[in-house]
């Protein structure tokens, strides 16, 4: 017997024009999806109710399967677990069940249909049906629903679990849903249920999570070419949706919301040092990251994990080997891939929205790229200052902060611009008001760029740096600590126009801060000074064999 009784997605759902937020549906309202019993008697007899009235009208049943209620139930439902989507007026609109071996005896309905044997730690879905009379956006979503609801009652209970499903069903529960099905019997037709074609599937609960957002992936893909598909429910990420609410089993209120807001599930540990409100700022609040290679992917991740959803992402360059001691979603499966595009994956698999400009920051789209944004960061190459200037330009016009982050050894360098205060070209001692392109040429000490050197340097190792014999040392441990230290910055930015308490907390330029695992934490009020006293340290612990060149 089918698993459904009735398309769970109609064809508007998969291409069409439904409209996702037409007013006054059931699924925009919301819905309740809740487990029931035979306790649960109201509820119990409408459940039999629509199973009949639906089983009836496909010919799965003869008027002699239904009681006197004129309800519909078998040998099966004392072994399941019964799950019900309802209205707020107390309506079921939705049922689905879980088959349960019970004491390990009990054969289940597809091992009977199709003469085969189970494993012991499997169930099976059924009497997966939703009310006729919905709009296809509806019944999509109750769909959804109850099989969000199966999906979470067999966690930890089965190793697979199975359905007994017609063609159209299996393509769409593998194609549009995501779900990855495995063929044990069929297809074959059932005389017993009016002859349908069905086939016996089996899914593995473990793996569903990360099949579903497979699925999601190929999403995010057709909405670049079809832009129109982000306003549909099929244009939405369906994994995020799937694991709403875990810690209810999937079962409560059901809206179409559910898609357009976070998943609390996914934020739950942050609470208690960022209340809701600042949670929910996060969740509206848009980034804007110029480099996403060390410090600026990783930034990324850590705002996306904090709660940010919305990023742009600009950088021109591919991974290298060279970047894989360090850089945020760098490997060898990704040698050659543009940084943007492999970090902006990594971010969409938080539920985050990413915009990626692979040509990097151009006066042709800087103003675009920071329109809008709530913060821009500048990860840009240090030897390339026409940028920073161009971006910090661009965000001063929009009234926008800059933020600014170097990892530096085992820690990192951070301040930031307000738009009011001092400019990038008077922090870094260029002229002012030049052509952008001029300021490509400019040697900038990097006493400006990262005024604290850290203690257990060998100065001889810096003066291969300030001569260009060398490339800069960067290590995982400072990008991770530039990435935590900017990233604390960056949410106080973000979070300052709920509570202002965090503003005073912002280190604005020309004063940063320096956060090193070694050296600790200083507040740099004079980059000048700082630079001095911290490379005199270090020359002094080399000279006296303190510290080794490690080259």
């Amino acid at each position: 017997m089918s698993i459904m009784s009735n398309t769970p997605i109609d064809p508007p759902f998969i291409d069409g024009e439904a409209a996702l937020f037409r007013p006054e549906t059931i699924a925009e309202k919301g819905f309740t999806t809740k487990r029931i019993t035979p306790a649960d008697s109201e509820l119990w007899l409408k459940m039999g109710q629509m199973r009949a009235e639906v089983y009836l009208s496909r010919g799965y049943i003869t008027e002699s399967d239904i009681n006197q209620d004129g309800a519909e139930y078998d040998e099966f439902d004392e072994h399941s677990d019964h799950f019900v989507s309802m209205t707020d007026e107390g309506e079921i609109i939705g049922t689905v069940r879980v088959i349960n071996r019970g004491d390990g005896t009990l054969k289940l309905p597809a091992e009977i249909d199709f003469g085969v044997e189970l494993g012991e730690r499997s169930q099976e879905i059924s009497r997966l049906i939703r009310d006729p009379s919905l709009t296809p956006v509806e019944g999509a979503l109750v769909s959804l629903a109850m099989m969000r609801a199966t999906l979470k009652a067999t966690v930890g209970r089965s190793d697979y679990i199975y359905a007994v499903l017609e063609p159209h069903l299996e393509n769409e529960l593998s194609n549009q849903i995501g779900i990855s099905l495995k063929t044990i019997a069929g297809p074959v037709a059932m005389p017993e249920y009016n002859n349908t074609v069905n086939s016996l599937v089996e899914m593995t609960p473990r793996l569903i999570t990360s099949q579903i957002y497979e699925r999601d992936l190929r999403v995010i893909e057709r909405r670049r070419t079809q832009p129109r598909l982000a306003e549909k429910i099929q244009g939405q990420m369906f994994a995020p949706f799937f694991e709403r609410h875990s810690l209810q089993d999937g079962l409560g209120r059901v809206s179409l919301t559910d898609f357009r807001t976070a998943n609390p599930d996914q934020f739950e540990r942050n609470l208690g040092f960022y209340s809701r409100e600042e949670q929910e700022r996060l969740w509206n609040s848009t980034v804007a990251i110029a480099g996403a290679g060390g410090d600026g992917g990783e930034l990324a991740i850590t705002l996306a994990r904090a709660g940010v959803r919305k990023f742009r992402l600009a950088d021109p360059e591919v991974f290298e080997v060279e970047n894989l001691n360090r850089q945020a979603g760098s490997g060898y499966d990704v040698v050659g891939h543009n940084k943007a595009e492999v970090v902006a994956r990594y971010l969409r698999s938080l539920n985050a929205e990413v915009e990626v400009y692979s040509e990097g920051v151009t006066p042709e789209n800087v103003n675009e790229f920071v329109k809008g944004a709530d913060l821009v960061i500048d990860e840009t190459e240090y030897t390339m200052p026409q940028l920073g200037v161009m971006l910090a330009r661009a965000a001063r016009e929009q009234d926008l902060p800059v933020l600014m982050a170097l990892n530096v050894g085992f820690g990192s360098y951070t301040t930031s611009f307000d738009p009011k205060g001092q400019t990038f070209e008077e922090y870094l001692g260029l002229k002012p008001s030049l052509p952008v392109e001029v300021y490509s040429d400019e040697n900038i000490s990097i006493g400006k760029w990262a005024p604290h050197i850290p203690s257990y340097a060998h100065i001889s190792v810096l003066g291969k740096v300030l001569r260009g014999e060398i490339s800069t040392p960067t290590v995982v441990q400072g990008v991770h600590v530039a990435a935590g230290d900017a990233g604390t910055q960056a949410i106080m930015h973000l979070i300052n126009p709920v509570h202002h308490r965090w503003s005073k907390n912002i280190a604005w330029a020309p004063i940063g801060r320096s956060v090193d695992a070694i050296d600790g934490t200083r507040i740099v009020r004079s980059r000048q000074f700082e630079f001095a006293r911290s490379v005199a340290i270090a020359s002094f612990k080399s000279r006296f064999g303190k510290n080794e060149p490690k080259l």
